[in-house]
């Protein structure tokens, strides 16, 4: 009978620290890849950037470390699809520095219309 005892107790904790363990592998997910047409349209080791949101307007391609003028009014859209985990840094003319989540990262809108992106540096 004690050893009954043991057993409900243990997979009690078991199943409990499954669950949490669970729910911490799920909040470390990487973001969701980007759809095939969005990704295809940015070589991969780039970072994208659009004038507008959802991926319109002027599209501007940097690969390469350093300050690039990107000179759009947001709000604007990018597709970080650098080489795994690599950050860019968005510029603005506030002195704002806006990160991205490293790469394969995207977002269909970042910034207001009052907001004006100055530079990106692919890989800051």
């Amino acid at each position: 009978m004690n050893g009954k005892r043991f057993v409900i107790p243990l997979a009690a904790a078991v199943l409990t620290m499954g669950s949490v363990i669970g729910t911490a592998d799920a909040a470390e997910a990487p973001a969701k890849a980007p759809e095939p047409r969005l990704a295809a349209s940015c070589p991969y080791t780039a970072i994208c950037v659009w004038s507008g949101p959802n991926y319109t307007g002027t599209k501007k391609t940097y690969w390469s470390c350093d300050n690039h003028a990107v000179d759009f009014f947001g709000p604007i859209s990018y597709l970080n699809n650098q080489t795994p985990g690599t950050v860019a840094m968005f510029k603005t003319q506030n002195g704002w520095n806006v990160a991205t989540p490293g790469a394969r990262s995207h977002d269909a809108s970042v910034g207001s219309s009052k907001t004006y992106f100055y530079y990106v540096d692919p890989c800051d």
